[in-house]
C-alpha cells in the first residue's frame, strides 16, 4: 500500500499498480536532469491517474495537409529486411523441404552479410544501405520452387485434389 497526499493505493493482485510504479519512478527521478526520463515519469503518472493529455487537435482546426511521412529508422528497415529474409513459409511436402532449405540458406547468407557489414566486419555503409542491399538480394531469391502450406490450402479450397494442390505449377522449379 502506498500513501500520498491525495491517494491511498491498494492492489488486490499483490503486484504494483500503475500509480505505484509511476510514484516510484517519479521519486527516483526527482534529482535527475534527464528531460526524457522526467517526461516519461510524468507520462506514467498521468496515465496512472487517468489524466493523460488529449493530443487531438480541436474540431475547428483543420488537419495538416501535405505533411511528409516520417522517414523510417534505418535500423528498423534493416531488421524488417532480415526478418523477410528468414521468415519464409514452410513447404507442404517433404519433397519441397529441399527447395525450401536451399532457398532459406541463400537468403540467410545475404542477411548475414548485411548484418556483418553493420556490425563492423565489412564496409561501413550504414543500416539503410545494407537494408537496400539485402532487399535487392532477396529479390534475386524469391519464394518459389516449392508449394507452401498456404498455397496448398488455397488450391484445396478451389476444389483441387491433394495431388493437384501440392504439385508445382508448370515451369516453376521443374
Amino acid at each position: 500500500m502506498i500513501h500520498t497526499d491525495i491517494h491511498t493505493v491498494e492492489n488486490p493482485t499483490g503486484g504494483p499498480t500503475d500509480l505505484q510504479v509511476a510514484i516510484h519512478v517519479a521519486q527516483r527521478l526527482l534529482d535527475s536532469d534527464n528531460v526524457l526520463s522526467l517526461q516519461e515519469a510524468l507520462r506514467l503518472l498521468l496515465r496512472a491517474l487517468g489524466a493523460e493529455p488529449d493530443d487531438t487537435p480541436p474540431a475547428d482546426e483543420p488537419p495538416a495537409v501535405n505533411s511528409p511521412a516520417p522517414e523510417p529508422d534505418p535500423e528498423r528497415l534493416l531488421f524488417a529486411a532480415v526478418l523477410d529474409a528468414i521468415d519464409i513459409p514452410h513447404a507442404v511436402t517433404v519433397g519441397g523441404n529441399e527447395a525450401h532449405d536451399r532457398l532459406l540458406n541463400d537468403r540467410v547468407m545475404h542477411a548475414r552479410i548485411a548484418l556483418q557489414n553493420v556490425l563492423g566486419d565489412g564496409p561501413d555503409l550504414g543500416p539503410a544501405w545494407n537494408a537496400r542491399y539485402l532487399r535487392e538480394r532477396l529479390a534475386e531469391h524469391p519464394v518459389t520452387g516449392y508449394v507452401t502450406t498456404a498455397q496448398a490450402h488455397a488450391a484445396l479450397a478451389e476444389g483441387k485434389t491433394w495431388s493437384e494442390a501440392v504439385s508445382l505449377p508448370a515451369g516453376e522449379g521443374q
